[in-house]
């Protein structure tokens, strides 16, 4: 047995990870028979847990820009994109608009009877060409979103998106832009260095 077929012996799928295969499966498939160029663009950092029952773990901390950045640069060139990003890590459009930012661009109004939220005119500049290529990208189905956060995690989607990439020959392209973890530790190892 290899070692890569000793690790996903050895570490469970995520929990959804039968509803992200079928997820890609059908992007893929869908695309494919559109004859589409894909991309599949990683991003964000993983996280490697230090006991069956996580406490405690290592995180390798990355926020996301540059594969934010990058999906929304793909989509732009006709790419399909699967964008397999770490859980609260940036993501394409609404990485421009965070935080406190993102409200300042925001009034409210209270009638009594009805409460709408506007955006302020002299931030409609800023906000419009970001929510339309978000709108655009969604309704002509382009994106799809899939989140990890442990390398187990990441490991096991990016083998399944691989084998759904396959069918595309030379019109897939990987781009992994994820800060991901380049080690683990066994778990039978940890107990031995533990009672070390």
């Amino acid at each position: 047995m290899s070692h890569w077929e000793e690790f996903y012996n050895t570490h469970l799928p995520p929990t959804d990870f039968e509803d992200n295969r079928s997820l890609l499966k059908e992007f893929c498939e869908r695309h494919n028979k559109l004859q589409n160029r894909i991309v599949l663009v990683t991003s964000g950092g993983t996280t490697v847990p230090l006991e069956h029952n996580t406490v405690r773990f290592v995180d390798n901390f990355s926020a996301g820009t540059r594969g934010s950045t990058s999906a929304e640069y793909f989509l732009e060139h006709d790419y399909a994109v699967i964008f397999m990003y770490r859980a609260k890590s940036l993501e394409p459009f609404t990485r421009h608009l965070t935080g406190q930012q993102f409200f300042d661009m925001l009034d409210i109004t209270d009638n009594g009877q009805s409460t709408s939220i506007t955006v302020k005119p002299d931030s409609v500049d800023v906000f419009a060409p970001i929510l339309a290529k978000y709108k655009q990208a969604r309704e002509s189905q382009m994106i799809l979103y899939v989140n990890f956060n442990t390398v187990a995690d990441y490991l096991w989607l990016l083998r399944a998106a691989c084998e759904c990439l396959a069918a595309f020959e030379e019109r897939a392209l990987l781009y992994l832009a994820a800060a991901v973890s380049d080690f683990y530790v066994p778990q039978d190892m940890m107990v031995s260095i533990l009672i070390i």
